[in-house]
């Protein structure tokens, strides 16, 4: 299959301290929560994949979803790309990393959730 690959981070799969942290989350992200990071590939037919899917696509809106932190006059067209799903579905492998990754300041903030989530451009976005 074709398709377009990018690396994702996300800051913290789970904490305690959440509301959503229930013994089935646990059982996936630790008895402290993790964070993760993931490889994942946007490909034609793929699974829940759009007709109308391009690796193209997906390359533009990813490139321009970087470029728009630093240029502010290309986030209304990057808007536009994330809303439509220009990316594409995807599917990845993913991999925990104990909450230790930070250090202790950054730690608290994210175990408590102090995080964003829908909010673009955003340095404490629970996903990059």
């Amino acid at each position: 299959m074709a398709g377009a690959h990018h690396a994702r981070e996300v800051r913290m799969a789970g904490s305690p301290l959440l509301p959503f942290y229930n013994d089935e989350t646990k059982k996936v992200y630790g008895p402290n929560g993790s964070a993760s990071s993931g490889y994942m590939c946007q490909a034609i037919g793929g699974d829940r994949q759009e007709d109308y899917f391009s690796p193209i696509g997906s390359l533009l809106s990813k490139l321009f979803s970087e470029l728009a932190w630093i240029f502010q006059d290309m986030r209304q067209l990057e808007e536009y790309f994330r809303k439509v799903r220009l990316v594409g579905s995807g599917q990845g492998h993913m991999r925990l990393w104990d909450i230790n990754i930070y250090s202790e300041k950054i730690r608290d903030r994210v175990f408590r959730g102090e995080l964003s989530n829908g909010v673009p451009y955003d340095e404490w976005h629970i996903v990059f």
